[in-house]
């Protein structure tokens, strides 16, 4: 019984700080696209400062609940700060059995417009695991509007920054994300990858000692349109 999983939890771990962290991160592990992981994506977790507004707490509860959880065996954390959830399944069979209740309590929004043709549009739905799906009524299929490439070229910009810099670059998922999203629509990925080569490999002196994330590349990104070909001599790969 679930009632039973709890006494075991409280049980190994007696810490109140911890406990409560523990639960903010199970919703956090249960609503990920990887389930019984915390992170932004397969290859990126998410920041103590990040996780502090998620949960509404101060760092410092976050490193000592960390350093209790760890010790019980509850969670590891691992590489680019990505949290798995230790013996996930047990967790996630009290999951899958509540989902039928939460299904009832979630009810569909929808948004219609009638279009040009006559006959009745639903363009919006939310759904449980999705954010926005898009719905053609006349057709009757669903159609995904999650752009994959966004994911693609934050995971390549991390990557190459801390190839060339040597440090690991901050990421915000919402914001940084909708930035890419818009980028990839002006550029295409391709070109998107080789102006993030030329904005790493810069050796502007105006750079020096600012940051180069994501939203300083944006404010500079028109910059290396001109030419086509980059110097990458003291880059490995570039895509």
């Amino acid at each position: 019984m679930w009632v039973n999983k709890v006494f075991e939890f409280y049980r190994e771990v007696q810490d109140a700080n911890a406990r409560a962290i523990f639960w903010g991160l199970l919703a956090l592990a249960g609503d990920n696209s990887i389930p019984g992981y915390i992170c932004f994506t397969e290859n990126i977790g998410f920041t103590i400062e990040q996780l502090c507004e998620k949960l509404y707490t101060s760092d410092t509860d976050i490193k000592s609940a960390f350093a209790v959880l760890e010790g019980a065996r509850v969670i590891k954390i691992l590489d680019k700060n990505i949290i798995k959830v230790l013996h996930w399944e047990k967790y996630q069979s009290e999951y899958d059995r509540q989902k039928p209740y939460r299904n009832k309590q979630k009810q569909a929004k929808v948004t219609s417009k009638v279009t040009s043709k006559g006959y009745k549009q639903s363009y919006r739905v939310e759904v449980e695991g999705e954010r926005e799906v898009e719905v053609r009524s006349k057709k009757k299929e669903v159609k995904s509007t999650k752009d994959f490439r966004v994911k693609e070229i934050i995971d390549y910009f991390f990557d190459k920054h801390l190839e060339i810099t040597e440090n690991k670059v901050l990421i915000d998922g919402g914001k940084d994300g909708k930035t890419i999203k818009g980028m990839l629509a002006a550029f295409g990925p391709d070109d998107l990858k080789r102006r993030i080569i030329a904005f790493l490999t810069d050796k502007d002196k105006w750079l020096d000692g600012k940051r180069r994330d994501i939203g300083m590349f944006k404010s500079q990104i028109n910059k290396y349109g001109i030419k086509k070909e980059v110097e990458l001599t003291n880059v490995r790969e570039v895509k």
